[in-house]
């Protein structure tokens, strides 16, 4: 069955999501892998990911900060890997990714990820 839960046969899976569409992230990326997924152009700054629900709140403040400055940019809210995330954003050309988890909420801090300097450095949560 596509969508929820572990995939079954992975052809049949592929066949039904090109015209169902993907229901879960399992779907998005079997999608992606296959190229079945259409390229969506982005034009996206920055992205802050959140790593769970305790740190939504601390990522749409980073977030409407930085929209707030005149950056482009997008939110992600834990329903995503962190590894996905990442790729997906060095592929879009994002210049910078702001990862809030429970270490660095409870620090009061944002990791901030340079992905074309590959450098990383943090920075108060409220600014």
């Amino acid at each position: 069955v596509f969508s929820g839960g572990k995939l079954g046969n992975e052809k049949d899976t592929i066949e039904q999501a090109k015209y169902t569409g993907a229901q879960t992230d399992e779907d998005s990326e079997l999608l992606e892998d296959e190229r079945l997924w259409p390229a969506l152009g982005r034009d996206v700054q920055d992205v802050v990911y959140a790593f769970g629900a305790a740190e939504k709140i601390a990522a749409i403040a980073v977030a409407t900060r930085l929209r707030a400055a005149g950056r482009r940019v997008e939110l992600s809210l834990g329903s995503a890997k962190l590894k996905r995330v990442l790729g997906d954003a060095d592929k879009a050309g994002v210049e910078r990714v702001y990862l809030i988890g429970e270490d660095e909420r409870a620090r009061g801090v944002v990791k901030v990820r340079d992905l074309a300097k590959k450098e990383e450095h943090e920075e108060p949560l409220k600014g």
